[in-house]
């Protein structure tokens, strides 16, 4: 049998979408399944794994050592940070990440943050439905249609957002994270079902794209150069009362230097799905800021993108054990 070590069950699994929905079969695998632990603990529990499955698990170096039989990282996710690929490709051991079945849903929960902030959502919610006098109400922003929103990444989630946005009827700049050659236009592609968006995607420099962006929102991946993209700098050349979005990673922002700009009022708002540190501690300072709303790294997790992601995941390890190479980041 084939031994297998699930790492974090509780960040994948719940009453709806269970470990059984792998459909790996029990006389092929034997699978263990954990809730997260210490380090410590993960290197005891994969020491004879020969596949290890996570999604948040930190998995570098010296677990990879503790685990002389280990073969193969199956990681529940696309982004593939916590995992030292230099060191994986050192070892001859096959990490597969799984692209795309999230596309929708995180998509989706973009655009849901986005409308929370620009209809100030949440203080509404919480504001007495009898009151009437205008001025303590807390009042839509602006419309978003006719307003420009700028993507950073455009892979399949930032290009699922472009074509939301632009049914809006939004402007939409986009930027690779380490900026664009600006000037060329890209035609969108109309979701199913949806009316021919007009504009196309302009892609322009970063700097340009955040000067002229009255929402930026965040969807590429998490690299030692896109650390912090949004820092300081980044958040003085954005409009003043510009909003951010950020449903990627969080690291891909300085905390601290968004939430000055919140309590300065440089920027109106930001919504974040993802914090540096999670689970998010109680001094991150997005915690206090003003006009900013937070969930807890919740957006790729329905049960459709997840039931997916079990199909997907269960087809990389039938795939490696065929010697394919399938959705392989190594």
């Amino acid at each position: 049998m084939i031994n297998i070590v699930l790492t974090d069950s509780e960040s994948v699994f719940d009453t709806e979408v269970k470990p059984d929905s792998l459909g790996l079969d029990a006389w092929r695998f034997d699978v263990r399944v954990y809730t997260a632990g210490t380090q410590q603990e993960l290197i005891e529990r994969i020491r004879d794994a020969e596949i290890v499955l996570c999604n948040r698990a930190r998995i570098g170096a010296a677990e990879m050592d503790a685990a002389p039989r280990l073969r193969m990282i199956a990681v529940f996710a696309t982004g593939y940070d916590k995992i030292d690929i230099a060191a994986a490709r050192e070892r001859g051991i096959a990490v597969c990440n799984v692209p795309g079945y999230s596309t929708e849903a995180v998509a989706q929960h973009t655009f849901a943050l986005m409308l929370a902030l620009v209809d100030r959502i949440t203080e509404a919610a919480s504001t007495p439905i009898g009151e009437s006098a205008l001025s303590r109400l807390p009042l839509p922003r602006f419309c978003l249609g006719g307003k420009t929103l700028g993507i950073i990444g455009l892979g399949a989630i930032g290009r699922r957002v472009a074509q939301l946005a632009s049914a809006f009827g939004m402007r939409v700049y986009a930027a690779e994270h380490l900026g664009t050659v600006g000037g060329a236009v890209e035609a969108l592609t109309p979701p199913v079902g949806m009316a021919e968006p007009g504009g196309g995607i302009s892609r322009l420099p970063l700097p340009q794209l955040l000067a002229e962006s009255d929402i930026v929102s965040l969807h590429c991946p998490l690299t030692e150069r896109s650390r912090h993209i949004i820092n300081a700098d980044a958040v003085e050349r954005m409009k003043d009362g510009a909003m951010l979005i950020n449903t990627a990673r969080g690291a891909l922002v300085d905390e601290t230097a968004l939430a000055a700009a919140l309590r300065s009022g440089k920027l109106a708002g930001a919504a974040a799905d993802v914090t540096e540190i999670e689970p998010t501690p109680a001094d991150c300072p997005l915690r206090t800021a003003p006009n900013c709303i937070l969930t807890p790294h919740v957006a790729w997790a329905c049960g459709d993108a997840r039931r997916a992601l079990m199909t997907e995941v269960r087809e990389n390890i039938e795939a490696f054990l065929r010697g394919e190479r399938r959705n392989r980041i190594d």
